[in-house]
Parts: C-alpha cells; structure tokens; sequence
C-alpha cells in the first residue's frame, strides 16, 4: 500500500514482478506468432513464389482483379513471404464481403521493404477499428516490424498498403540469403 508518497516494498516487488512477466508473455506471444506464421503458408508458396501466388489468388476471385509487379521481386523468407500472401488474401476477402461488384488492383513491390497496395473501387469507408479484420491485419504486419494504411473516404476508392520489412529485427533476415559462394 501507499503512506504518505512512500509505496510498501512488498506491493512494489509484486508490481515488478507482475511487469516482468507481462513482458515475457508478451515476447512469448511475439515469438508464438512468428512461428505460426512462417508454419502454416501454402505449399504454394514455397512451390511458386508470392507473385505467382498472388496471381493464382485473383484468377480464383469472382471479382475482376489486376495483379501488378512492375519489378521482379527478390527471393524473400517464408516469414515475409506468408504474411504478405496472408495480406492479400484477407484483403481480397474483405472486398468480396463488403464490395463484391468492385474492381480491384494488387501492387506488389520491395526496396527495402515488401510493399502491397490493394485498391478496389467500392463505396470506401473503411477504417482501422479495434477488434475487427483491418486491425488484425495491422496487428500482423505489426509482428514483423511492419505496418498497414487504410484510405478510405466515402464514395471510394479504398486502398490498404501494407509494408514488411525486408531485413527483420533480431538480426533475421526476410530477404533469403544465398549459400552458394559464386566461383572467381
């Protein structure tokens, strides 16, 4: 308890304690998520790549979707692989649900980071709200030390950009690293 400014050592040792372990469920929870992610991509994707992936996931839609990869994208991890394999999935989705007649284009690009743009051009007003599909996404990418953006004024178009860098915290890397050492 508290007297006069002055907190009860004991009370202040369980309140450490307490934080300490909120910490470690949390890096827990982080290293859980990593795991689950980089476990349960398609096949598919180890078989063909995002791009072709993505490709497959707009000729399988019911909407009218344009895939667009201006730039061959570099062999990139599983883990960033999946998460923008899940992006667009969820976000292909999403438009089905709430803008079925809508056209839509996916952007697939990387610099430093894997960058995916999904416009479609439904009603629009759509927004990032705590315990919804948006959030969760943003949750997601967020795992990776990436992040999402929603525009989405009244009358449309809404675009989702999602960003996952390339060179992950903790020293993993998202961009596959070769082994093969090139002969001089």
């Amino acid at each position: 308890s508290v007297t006069e400014g002055h907190i009860d050592a004991d009370v202040y040792r369980e309140v450490k304690r307490l934080l300490a372990k909120a910490q470690d469920d949390s890096d827990a929870a982080l290293r859980a998520l990593r795991q689950t992610v980089a476990g349960i991509h398609p096949k598919v994707l180890s078989d063909i790549g995002l791009e072709a992936a993505v490709r497959y996931l707009a000729s399988s839609s019911p909407m009218n979707v344009l895939v667009r990869v201006p730039i061959e994208l570099p062999t990139m991890t599983e883990v960033v692989v999946a998460a923008g394999y899940f992006l667009v999935s969820e976000d292909l989705t999403n438009v089905a649900k709430y803008a079925p007649d809508s056209g839509v284009s996916v952007l697939l690009a990387a610099d430093d980071e894997l960058r995916i743009t999904v416009v479609d051009e439904g009603p629009g007003g759509a927004s990032i709200t705590p315990d919804h599909g948006l959030a969760g996404m943003k949750e997601r990418l967020a795992a990776f030390g990436g992040s999402l953006d929603v525009i989405s004024p009244l009358g449309g178009p809404t675009t989702v950009s999602g960003r996952i860098p390339l060179l992950l915290r903790n020293g993993e890397f998202g961009v596959a690293m070769s082994t093969e050492r090139k002969s001089a």
